[in-house]
């Protein structure tokens, strides 16, 4: 008879592998929400939500050579608002990642893309 040490080693899981379900639909559903539960969600007005992605859109950052496209820059801006609007253990990379159906890599780089996006325009809103 086979040592529990033998099957450990035999096989790579002792039960089947099951998937964590992501919700990707979640992505599309925060730009469908009214008013104020959007407010809630990403901390802005949709209008000035609007016009946050459209004043970064077009920056060096949210554009690349690679052969691997970036999801769209409302899309990496909703993420990185929602991330920025909460703390404590609400604030969990691996909470936004799971909401959106991402990798948590994928969280903390579009908050490291639209962070640093977001002052190369400072100067033409504050004075």
């Amino acid at each position: 008879m086979a040592s529990l040490a033998d099957v450990g080693t035999s096989v790579r899981y002792l039960s089947s592998p099951t998937t964590i379900e992501k919700r990707a639909s979640y992505s599309e559903l925060a730009f469908r929400l009214p008013r104020r539960e959007f407010r809630q969600a990403l901390r802005v007005e949709q209008s000035v939500f609007v016009e946050i992605c459209t004043l970064i859109a077009n920056d060096r950052i949210f554009c690349n050579a690679s052969s691997n496209q970036q999801h769209k820059v409302h899309l990496q801006v909703a993420v990185t608002l929602e991330r920025l609007g909460l703390y404590g253990n609400g604030s969990s990379v691996g909470k936004r990642a799971h909401s959106y159906g991402f990798g948590s890599g994928t969280v903390t780089l579009y908050s490291k893309r639209v962070v640093p996006a977001l002052p190369w325009h400072y100067g033409e809103y504050v004075y």
